[in-house]
């Protein structure tokens, strides 16, 4: 998985457009497409890691069809990466001329939070 920050100080340049990331996705390949939205849980009876939850508006299967439960599933992740990035916060300027992103990667073995800001034109 490539790093979620820019890879230019100017905060613009995002690397190929042709890659698009890595989709989550279930085992047997359905996914969410269109209006993401993730949230952290607790684990159910405690423990360090807690729970990543996913929901969108459409879930599909691997071929792109509709899938059985659209509109009422919720993908959860009990093996969580805590470190590897994604969803960046982002924090525009005041005056929306600015903008400073946050993302977090491992450096070998330690996880390091990065940052970048650039102008918005």
């Amino acid at each position: 998985m490539r790093r979620a920050l820019p890879d230019a100080a100017d905060g613009w340049n995002w690397g190929e457009p042709a890659h698009l990331g890595i989709r989550p996705e279930t085992a047997d390949g359905r996914y969410f497409r269109v209006a993401p939205r993730i949230a952290w849980a607790p684990a159910p009876g405690g423990g360090s890691n807690g729970r990543i939850l996913l929901i969108g508006q459409h879930l599909l299967n691997r071929d792109g069809t509709p899938a059985a439960g659209s509109g009422r599933t919720i993908l959860t992740n009990t093996q969580n990466d805590y470190c590897q990035d994604y969803s960046s916060p982002l924090l525009p300027s005041a005056d929306g001329s600015r903008v400073l992103q946050i993302a977090t990667d491992f450096e070998g073995t330690v996880c390091r939070a990065y940052f970048a800001s650039g102008n918005v034109t």
